[in-house]
């Protein structure tokens, strides 16, 4: 893709270094070893959130009522999982939600 024979050297500026450091002074070498140690300790250090689980067992009536499930299922859900159960197997066994109509 060259044009009237200029190379690409030609077209483009040369590389330039993002950061030049200049380790001629004492105070130059101190702040890069500074930086680069909080750099380190940064990628050590675990970024992890603290997460708090919720209920791990859900109040059928309650999952009922919240998704409009009429009585004879609510009975039905409760007969088979019991009146509190894990929110999957709620939802795994309630039936198909009604399509919301605009």
């Amino acid at each position: 893709m060259q044009q009237n024979g200029a190379s690409a050297a030609d077209i483009l500026p040369p590389p330039t270094p993002y950061l030049k450091l200049d380790f001629t002074n004492e105070q130059n070498r101190r702040l890069f070893v500074i930086l680069f140690k909080e750099e380190t300790d940064m990628k050590s250090m675990s970024n992890r959130q603290v997460r708090v689980p919720g209920p791990r067992e859900h109040d059928v009536a309650e999952h009922c009522r919240k998704f409009g499930i009429g009585p004879a299922e609510e009975k039905k859900l409760k007969k088979l999982l019991g009146s509190h159960a894990p929110l999957h197997e709620i939802r795994a066994n309630a039936p198909p939600p009604q399509p919301k109509w605009r």
